[in-house]
C-alpha cells in the first residue's frame, strides 16, 4: 500500500517547542525543512473575499475532501481547545 505523509503544521523542531509561535512562523519553519520522497507539505490556499472561500470549498469537495479549515495566520497552537482562530468549513 503506497504511503504518503502530509505535514500540516510544525509543533516541535530541533528540541524547541513551537506551540506558542504564530502559525505563519511555524509554517515558514516547516517550509524550510528538506522534505522529499513520501514527505510533503499541505498546500495553503488564501482568499480575499467570501467568493474566494466558496470557490476553494467547492474545489475541496470535488477533490473528495470534507471541506476546509480556515486558520488565522497569527494563531498559536492550543492542543485540545476550540476557538475562533481555526474554523472548520463544511463536511460531516
Amino acid at each position: 500500500v503506497p504511503l504518503r505523509y502530509v505535514a500540516f503544521d510544525l509543533l516541535w523542531a530541533d528540541g524547541e517547542v513551537l506551540l506558542d509561535l504564530p502559525l505563519a512562523e511555524r509554517r515558514a519553519r516547516l517550509e524550510r525543512l528538506p522534505l522529499g520522497g513520501i514527505f510533503s507539505i499541505i498546500n495553503l490556499l488564501s482568499a480575499d473575499d467570501a467568493r474566494g472561500v466558496e470557490t476553494h470549498f467547492e474545489q475541496a469537495i470535488l477533490d473528495g475532501h470534507g471541506g476546509l479549515i480556515a486558520k488565522d495566520p497569527a494563531s498559536i497552537y492550543r492542543p485540545g481547545t476550540r476557538g475562533a482562530d481555526w474554523i472548520r468549513l463544511g463536511g460531516a
